[in-house]
Formats: C-alpha cells, sequence, structure tokens
C-alpha cells in the first residue's frame, strides 16, 4: 500500500526495497486445531518383478492454518480489510511507514494444494534405477483473511518440482550401493523483481548390508560434492531456506533398523 501512494505521488519507492520491522507474536490460547481435507487417486503398473511404474494425482485442503503472511496482510489492509479485528496491529508513523507489527500467533491462513506424483523402478541384472518425481499443479493460499486465495507456486519458498534420481548397484542380495541425485525447482526470490533462485541438486552416497536376521545396516554421505545451496541476497532474515535445504553441507552418517 505504501508504494502504491509513493508511486503516485511520483517520488522513490523506498517500501519496495527490503526491509525488516519489528513482529511482537507469542503463544494463544485461543488457537483452533488445524484442519485438513485429502483426497488421492493413483495407478501403479508392474509387470514382472523387476519394473514398475506408478502415479498418483492429489489434493490437500486445510483450514486454520496457524501463521500469518505479512504480505497478505498489507493486501487486505489495501482493500479496507480492518487488521486489528484479526488481532494484528500494524504501528506506523506520521508518515505511515511501518514502524512495528503485533501479531500474536492466530489461525489465519488456508492452503489448497494439488500435485502429482510419478515414480519408477527398474533392475535389470546387477544394477538398479529409481525416479521419484513430484510436481504441484497449484499452491493456492490466503495467508491473511481478506486477501483472497491466489497461486503462489514458484514463489519464493515454493518450488513447482522436486526429482530423486537413483542409481545401484547390487553386487549380492545382501548388499547394495546406490548413488541419489535430489533436484529442487528454481523459484522466486523473496524479492521477486530482483530474479530466480536457481534449481538446486545435491548428491548422496549410501551402501546397505543387510544382516541374517538381525536388520540392516546403513552407511552413507550427504552431498558428497559440498555444493552450496542458492543463497537469497534479497531476503535480510533468512536467505538460506532451511525448509527446503540443508545447510549443514557433506555429512557422513551410520544407521541400523530392524524389524520385530
Amino acid at each position: 500500500m505504501e508504494s502504491n501512494q509513493e508511486k503516485k505521488a511520483g517520488g522513490p519507492t523506498p517500501s519496495c526495497d527490503p526491509q525488516q520491522y519489528e513482529v511482537t507474536s507469542g503463544g494463544n490460547v485461543g488457537l483452533k486445531e488445524e484442519k485438513s481435507i485429502s483426497y488421492s487417486a493413483g495407478v501403479i503398473f508392474q509387470p514382472n518383478r523387476n519394473f514398475n511404474i506408478g502415479m498418483d494425482l492429489w489434493l490437500t485442503k486445510l483450514s486454520n492454518v496457524v501463521g500469518i503472511d505479512y504480505e497478505d496482510a498489507m493486501l487486505a489492509e489495501s482493500k479496507g480489510i480492518d487488521l486489528a479485528k484479526s488481532g494484528v496491529i500494524v504501528n506506523r508513523d506520521t508518515n505511515g511507514y511501518i514502524q512495528s507489527i503485533e501479531a500474536p500467533l492466530q489461525n489465519l491462513s488456508s492452503q489448497d494444494v494439488q500435485g502429482v506424483d510419478m515414480s519408477m523402478d527398474a533392475r535389470m541384472g546387477k544394477f538398479k534405477l529409481g525416479v521419484e518425481y513430484s510436481y504441484l499443479l497449484y499452491f493456492k493460499e490466503e495467508g491473511f483473511p481478506g486477501a483472497g486465495k491466489r497461486d503462489k507456486l514458484g514463489e519464493n519458498g515454493r518450488p513447482g518440482w522436486r526429482n530423486s534420481v537413483s542409481l545401484g548397484f547390487v553386487p549380492s542380495e545382501r548388499q547394495d550401493i546406490s548413488l541419489i541425485a535430489t533436484t529442487i525447482s528454481g523459484h522466486n526470490k523473496a524479492v521477486k523483481e530482483e530474479g530466480r533462485l536457481p534449481a538446486y541438486t545435491s548428491l548422496d552416497m549410501q551402501y546397505n548390508f543387510k544382516m541374517r536376521k538381525m536388520g540392516v545396516i546403513t552407511l552413507g554421505a550427504k552431498n558428497i560434492l559440498g555444493k552450496t545451496p542458492p543463497i537469497d541476497d534479497t531476503n535480510i532474515s533468512r536467505p538460506l531456506d532451511t525448509t527446503l535445504y540443508d545447510q549443514i553441507g557433506t555429512q557422513i552418517y551410520t544407521a541400523y533398523r530392524a524389524g520385530f
């Protein structure tokens, strides 16, 4: 809203620049439970034990989501919505610029997400190939009551697809070695006018040894090439989105699992 006023005045538009505001938040004993309804339909084709391919179409609708999208809150305010009626107080200076926001946790968001998941597994002799691909058709969200639900697919933090390809070698029925490439598609920076973050692929390795009647021992390494995830230079508070990318770098791990 501020940037629109600045544009009409014909002057600079500092409100379009990345900024930080003091936000006071906290618990709320009046929170309601989040609700979700999911629908899915799938099919799998397996002509023999060495090959299968499958597809799932799904839809998830969430309501009473705990959280607030401040961009949507400003959009709702520009439409004449009184944010205070939803418990959000925006403190401004005499020129109308935001100074601070008071926003306790509340059930203010809703989402409709639809996508398709596809998978394929094939084995030829001692080699096997696996592919898992997840593609979102839309990510509709209303981040604040009154803002209206819009498709945010491809916006910052909401990549449109993810893909995992694994190539395995099975020297014996008790051992297997896999190389896994995982890719997250590109998406807009926090300030979308500054461009997009590129697609990011990390490479993992894993070795499994099946012990007779004693479970499986796993040795592995994540991000073996030590690639740095995309850094968003327009996001002052969170340049690395840890909900999408691992910030640790190369990791060596071991695991053990057994069935009872």
